[in-house]
């Protein structure tokens, strides 16, 4: 059997890896299974979604929820990750910038766009990591990739440095992103801190430190960003639902309890039976 069943939310510290994080809490908490449900940098912090047991096979639903993180970006260096962690390879004098028009360059990053990775990412080429292959000095070659930046906004503006909030689909780089508005104003970019604020409707709010007391995460308040079937929602209006990029739907027994979720491919419906 199988112990503790169950989704835990991490504030993960800058420093540590995702998984050394998640190891942490294996012990601590003494689970027998567990991943998590996307990566955190290194050198970021925030948001963790760790599940375990039987929970662990609502990774990929998890993981379609759009993410919010708030950054701070220098502009007139890059570095060879895009963050504060990589070699600097490129100084430019940023000169002079206004937030009017730095608002216009955001316009270009707004909305899907075309992303290609970091070279010193996560992302597997020919079966390898790339930031392995990056490390033994060869430059891994990474496609593009389609991605969604629901929002963009500048929350400080003292030039060079900018600090920013987004909130972006699954699949998107925040390094990546920096990078590429850095390129934008002509005198390049890093990202110097990342924080993962929100996965959906999970919070860093509702997050335990790595020596915090255990705590669980509602099965049900995890997946709230996806469509319900109920009364006023049925599985023909799912099926028919506009947002491309919403996938799935849940369903609730009569208790509120989570019972299965719902998937559908090109106007097919598929029901995943949920046993928790």
């Amino acid at each position: 059997m199988i112990r503790n069943s169950g989704i835990i939310l991490l504030d993960k510290p800058k420093g540590i890896s995702s998984r050394k994080a998640l190891d942490v809490i294996i012990r601590r908490a003494n689970l027998d299974k567990a991943g998590h449900a996307g990566t955190i940098d290194p050198a970021a912090s925030g948001l963790l979604v760790i599940l375990s047991g039987k929970a662990t096979k609502l990774n990929r639903y998890i993981l379609s929820a759009d993410k919010l993180y708030r950054f701070s970006v220098l502009f007139g260096k890059k570095t060879e990750t895009d963050d504060s962690e990589g070699k600097i390879i490129s100084e430019k004098d940023p000169g002079k910038s206004d937030v009017s028009f730095f608002e216009e360059i955001l316009n270009a990053f707004r909305g899907n766009i075309a992303q290609k990775p970091p070279i010193h990412s996560a992302v597997k080429v020919n079966g390898k990591r790339a930031y392995k292959l990056a490390r033994k000095g060869c430059e891994p070659v990474l496609k593009e990739r389609s991605v969604r930046i629901r929002s963009l906004s500048v929350r400080d503006f003292s030039w060079p440095v900018v600090e920013m909030e987004a909130v972006v689909s699954s699949g998107t780089y925040i390094r990546s992103l920096a990078r590429d508005i850095g390129e934008k104003t002509g005198v390049g970019a890093y990202c110097q801190d990342i924080r993962r604020i929100s996965i959906g409707n999970m919070n860093i709010e509702d997050a335990i430190s790595l020596d915090g007391e255990i705590k669980y995460f509602p099965f049900e308040k995890a997946l709230s960003h996806l469509p319900c079937i109920g009364d006023d929602f049925t599985e023909k209006d799912f099926i028919e639902f506009k947002d491309e990029t919403c996938k799935y739907a849940i369903v609730l027994d009569t208790e509120g309890a989570l019972s299965a979720i719902l998937e559908r491919d090109d106007g097919v419906l598929k029901i995943n039976k949920i046993f928790l």
